[in-house]
């Protein structure tokens, strides 16, 4: 049995089952994790299947650290632009 977590092209060529369009799709979605802007337009053209299939489950931690990452570009912006006003009503 192939591990999940294994996400070569060559695990994927040793998964037991027949080649049927979504496996293809598959194929094309992984020799592509390189070039993400050309993966992800594969994968709007194929089946929703082989992009569930390659892709893995967003996780509360993925969401988080991504907000974090948001916060730590807008907050000292919005700081710096707050401290400007307050020292321009002060004179």
């Amino acid at each position: 049995m192939v591990d999940v977590g294994d996400r070569s092209v060559r695990a994927l060529l040793d998964e037991p089952g027949d080649w049927d369009g979504v496996k293809w799709w598959r194929l094309e979605l992984r020799t592509l994790v390189d070039a993400a802007p050309a993966q992800a337009k594969v994968a709007l053209l194929g089946p929703r299947e082989a992009w569930r299939a390659e892709v893995p489950k967003f996780a509360a931690g993925s969401c988080l650290q991504s907000l974090a990452f948001m916060l730590a570009l807008a907050l000292p912006t919005l700081s710096a632009a707050t401290m400007s006003m307050a020292g321009d009503s002060g004179r």
